[in-house]
């Protein structure tokens, strides 16, 4: 399994360079803590060739050149990178363990104890566990995906205000969780290698 992990040297280039997303780059910067020498050396020589190449003034090369540059980059674009490739999707909320009970009795007494969520996209599940009480809050949640082996490979922003507030990485499990928030309107943006998820806004606030 480790083989099929490693980082090629096209996604080392791309990390080194800048031209990833934030998601994408915080999901290799996690990888190469776990890489073998010989990648952690690619890396690292790869962001001395590009710091230095932004630093040195190159004259233009040959018109030939540049030509079959272009080619073989648009080559590898539709080969290795079709449009589909990288997925941007809206995570459904399909459970509220608040919303289920009818009776408005019921329903507060629900409320004061843990409320769980659960969202659904083609990337992975999402299980949300909120815990009842005063702040600061401690947001936990579990992914749940059919490739179990990158697990490990999602990165999770807490987002406020458009803004992202931290992230965290998940654990082999799927596991992950945010300490010392407090009251107010969040959402998750949920990524790896292969997309990226939102979740739709939910509030934390003291029961």
């Amino acid at each position: 399994m480790a083989n099929q992990n490693k980082l090629t040297f096209e996604q080392l280039a791309a990390w080194a360079e800048g031209t990833l997303s934030k998601t994408e780059t915080a999901v290799i910067d996690h990888q190469l803590t776990q890489a073998d020498p010989d990648t952690q050396a690619t890396a690292a020589w790869l962001q001395t060739f590009f710091r230095t190449s932004r630093e040195i003034s190159l004259p233009t090369p040959p018109a030939e050149l540049r030509q079959t540059l272009k080619q073989r980059f648009a080559a590898y674009a539709q080969e290795k990178r079709p449009l589909s490739f990288w997925q941007h999707l809206l995570a459904n909320l399909t459970f509220d363990s608040y919303a289920q009970p009818s009776l408005a009795a019921a329903r507060a007494a629900v409320e004061s104890g843990t409320r769980q969520l659960l969202y659904t996209s083609n990337l992975a599940d999402i299980a949300l566990t909120i815990q009842p009480g005063q702040e600061p809050f401690t947001l936990s949640g579990q992914i749940f995906s059919p490739d179990l082996d990158n697990l490990a490979t999602f990165v999770v922003e807490l987002h406020q205000n458009e803004q992202t507030l931290t992230f965290t990485v998940a654990n082999d499990l799927g596991e992950f969780n945010f300490n010392d928030l407090h009251d107010g309107v969040y959402t998750l943006v949920i990524g790896n290698d292969l997309g990226e998820m939102q979740l739709p806004p939910f509030r934390l606030q003291a029961s």
